[in-house]
């Protein structure tokens, strides 16, 4: 296999905010455009092909960069993880298929992801406008709060995204039938009408699909419709809870709201449906790194398998800009926390998670957060992260040194 072969431009489409249709969520550049484009369109278009062309060549296509820094960092990237995925297509399998020109069956489009829009209930704080309508009505009011999140780099774009629309909600269902997986972000996907009629448009091949979802899980209906009647249909639904913390720490990275309503719904969904795998995820960022084995320990406590993933962007809360002393004291607590995982994961165990899976997890994911923080020293970006956290108080009316007294120091 080709040390830059990835079979996601083959399988997969990811619809982003803005219109944008791109080769997978890693990917930042625009292959299509959802307000003029048809899917169908897209799949074989001239900028996937040239994806695939350069993947199948050996090529480092510059829109796959994110997997690039993952690898260079010495930990694995979603290329890599993908290899390992129920709908990997091995190279030689897309070879047999492809033709001269790049171009790929359409039954072969397998795996899509979606964002309906940015309509979101949070203001997370790695979080930016175009991921979180209210973000962006909040920098819409606030000129100066805007001036500094365009410098940090999370508003980048004018303009309120576009709406997934429902030319394309009803083209995935007519596609339904080579379809496997859907994977639902957002913004909040069940904050949201147009999820509940995108996913009873699929209902009739329920049956071979699954959901998979990032989701805040701090509501489980909208306007009286429970989403629970429309997962018991389905495959299987892989939930992962985006929580990025423990009760210490999550009011303030998730703002302001309340972790006990997450507990709830998550003993909701784990009780109510069989089909259901999930998984509680700690977005990583210099806002969690420090309490990452605490965080492991919650998660096993609510009955949630481990999960983890990386904030590379902005470069304010990339945890390699950590101080050196600090990250030898991370690694340190990691490393002794590993020697003695038996045991810490035996702690609170809940009888839905299975043992050995929720070593493994804590292994993979632990590993390869820690693994990235330390692939590069990038102190001198320290500064970044003390003028983006100001701002951000003071738009919240907190104080940062308050929940994190392991930063006085370096303040």
């Amino acid at each position: 296999m080709s040390k830059t072969y990835c079979s996601l431009p083959f399988t997969h489409l990811n619809l982003k905010q803005k219109g944008k249709i791109s080769a997978c969520w890693r990917f930042p550049d625009k292959i299509g455009d959802y307000s003029f484009d048809t899917l169908k369109e897209t799949w074989n278009g001239e900028k996937l092909k040239d994806v695939r062309r350069a993947l199948l060549n050996g090529e480092r296509h510059p829109g796959c960069r994110s997997c690039w820094d993952m690898e260079d960092s010495g930990i694995e990237s979603t290329r890599q993880q993908h290899q390992t995925d129920n709908l990997y297509i091995d190279e030689q399998k897309v070879r047999d298929v492809i033709d001269d020109e790049h171009n790929m069956p359409l039954d072969n489009l397998s795996l899509i992801e979606i964002r309906f829009d940015n309509i979101c209930n949070l203001e997370c704080r790695h979080c930016s406008s175009d991921y979180s309508s209210k973000w962006d009505a909040t920098v819409r009011r606030n000129p100066s709060l805007k001036e500094k999140m365009i410098e940090h780099g999370t508003y980048r774009e004018e303009g309120a995204p576009k709406n997934l629309n429902d030319q394309i909600i009803d083209e995935i269902g007519e596609l339904s039938s080579s379809i496997r997986t859907v994977l639902i972000s957002g913004g909040e996907p069940i904050y949201h009408d147009k999820h509940y009629n995108f996913i009873k448009n699929m209902q009739h091949n329920a049956h071979n699909i699954m959901l998979s979802y990032n989701s805040n899980l701090t509501k489980l209906d909208y306007k009286g419709k429970s989403i629970l009647e429309l997962w018991k249909y389905y495959r299987r639904i892989l939930l992962r809870v985006s929580i990025d913390g423990y009760p210490p720490i999550y009011e303030y990275v998730r703002t302001h709201r309340e972790i006990k309503d997450v507990e709830n719904n998550i003993k909701t969904v784990t009780s109510e449906l069989s089909n259901v795998k999930l998984s509680a995820t700690c977005t990583t960022s210099v806002l969690n790194i420090t309490r990452l084995t605490n965080i492991f320990e919650y998660f096993n406590s609510i009955g949630a398998y481990i999960h983890t993933s990386l904030v590379q962007y902005p470069q304010a809360l990339n945890p390699r800009i950590l101080p050196p002393d600090m990250k030898k004291e991370i690694t340190d607590n990691w490393n002794s926390w590993l020697n003695n995982i038996e045991e810490n994961i035996s702690k609170n165990l809940q009888s839905n998670i299975d043992f050995k899976t929720q070593i493994k997890s804590a292994k993979r994911y632990g590993n390869q957060v820690i693994k990235y923080m330390n692939s590069k020293d990038q102190y001198k970006d320290w500064n970044m992260f003390k003028d983006y956290a100001t701002i951000l108080d003071a738009h919240h009316k907190t104080n940062i040194l308050d929940v994190y007294p392991e930063f006085k120091p370096y303040w």
